[in-house]
């Protein structure tokens, strides 16, 4: 921390795969290869002793796209609804939806007394609205496959003691 002003960047790759009963290796439904996430900051001493704090940041998630499991078309369009499985080739989980950049930010002010902190603070998970993919279905009206993604805002108000 400089001044108040603070950051941290992280990053992981990771190849995570399992081995089915068949012997043959695939990715699970997690394997996303590669996240990296980003945090900028600032905080600021204010009171008439200089001893609260008001604190500001924001975050920048990158997310590689989650697999998702392959659809068998055929059967699908036979039966009307979704059938997943192997086909063609393609192995469970060989298809990787779209990389996911999640913008969060956060304000908090916290009080401090002699025997305990209070904690005011407000979170903006996924401030900027990221699609995130929810699920495939069958449309009966175009008698076709679609896919469904949803917007999740999550905002969060809290309070807390520390002692």
């Amino acid at each position: 921390m400089d001044k108040g002003l603070y950051f941290l960047l992280t990053g992981s790759f990771f190849d995570a795969k399992y081995k089915a009963a068949d012997g043959v290796e695939r990715n699970t439904r997690f394997n996303r290869n590669y996240v990296f996430n980003f945090l900028i900051g600032k905080e600021w001493r204010v009171g008439a002793n200089k001893n609260n704090l008001i604190n500001t940041n924001i975050r920048l998630n990158y997310l590689a796209g989650n697999r998702i499991e392959n659809i068998d078309l055929g059967k699908s369009l036979t039966q009307k609804e979704v059938v997943y499985g192997e086909n063609d080739g393609n192995l469970a989980f060989s298809q990787q939806l779209p990389d996911s950049p999640i913008v969060s930010f956060s304000f908090s002010y916290t009080k401090n007394k002699p025997k305990h902190s209070s904690v005011w603070s407000l979170q903006v998970v996924n401030a900027l609205g990221t699609e995130e993919y929810q699920k495939d279905f069958f449309n009966i009206k175009t008698m076709n496959m679609d896919t469904k993604y949803t917007r999740i805002l999550v905002p969060n108000i809290s309070y807390r003691v520390d002692f």
